[in-house]
């Protein structure tokens, strides 16, 4: 007779657990973004800038933007805590191997972080919105290039290219937009991964608990359903189109 200890006591279930953390701060880091994201929109969007569109920004957008770069970093930190468990794995070979690959000379990587420390120690003073490029109707929220440069020791070689490659202005949602897809694209790699690598284990657990009957939906550990290769093309893709910014 199975048991829920059985269950318990699998590859797959622990498997499961050790990397559960990671896509629950995953999802925090997503709707910081879709938070913010929805405030810059409404600020870009709003031709006339009314007096309600301005105390928004006053008041909520440092806090959203403060919200945002800290999910980042703690989605960092907890993947780095999370693949502690998989030592003497070829999956945390193969993950240590992209992160090499997608982050290491990745300015646009560098630059999220350095912005993150930089607004832990200033405040990051917004211009009065500035008319779009795109065409001289709408808004964008920048920051001045100029102004965060003054403070040199704050950014490394790598987000000092960045800044410089921006030009004098960096377009807040176009540089989060782009993060915020490399990210995503990054972490649905390694859930496709992780989900190749364990999934006889994975099976197993699923088919345990079914014997145990007990009342445990079957893991989805690849939420957009991707293969490997389908996540690999969108990366490319993403590092392509950042190293073109």
């Amino acid at each position: 007779m199975i048991t829920e200890q059985d269950v318990f006591n699998c590859i797959g279930w622990k498997a499961i657990n050790d990397i559960g953390p990671l896509p629950n701060i995953h999802n925090v880091f997503l709707q910081n973004w879709l938070e913010l994201r929805q405030l810059l929109k409404e600020i870009h969007d709003n031709v006339q800038i009314s007096k309600d569109i301005q105390e928004k920004a006053f008041i909520h957008l440092q806090q959203k933007i403060f919200n945002y770069l800290a999910a980042s970093s703690v989605l960092t930190d907890t993947s780095r805590k999370v693949m502690t468990h998989y030592k003497g794995t070829s999956f945390l070979k193969e993950y240590e191997k992209k992160v090499a690959e997608v982050f290491k000379n990745n300015n646009l990587f560098r630059f999220i972080r350095n912005l993150r420390n930089y607004q832990t120690h200033y405040e990051l003073v917004f211009p009065y919105p500035v008319r779009s490029l795109e065409d001289d109707k709408h808004w964008d929220v920048v920051l001045i290039s100029a102004e965060l440069l003054e403070h040199e020791k704050e950014w490394n070689m790598e987000s000092k290219q960045f800044i410089k490659n921006c030009g004098n202005e960096i377009n807040l949602i176009t540089i989060f937009e782009k993060y915020t897809n490399l990210i995503n694209a990054f972490y649905v790699w390694v859930y496709t991964k992780f989900a190749e690598y364990y999934k006889n284990d994975i099976i197993e657990r699923d088919q345990l608990i079914k014997k145990a009957n007990m009342s445990i939906s079957p893991s989805k550990i690849n939420p957009l359903n991707l293969s490997s290769e389908q996540c690999e093309t969108m990366l490319a893709e993403l590092l392509s189109a950042e190293e073109n910014l």
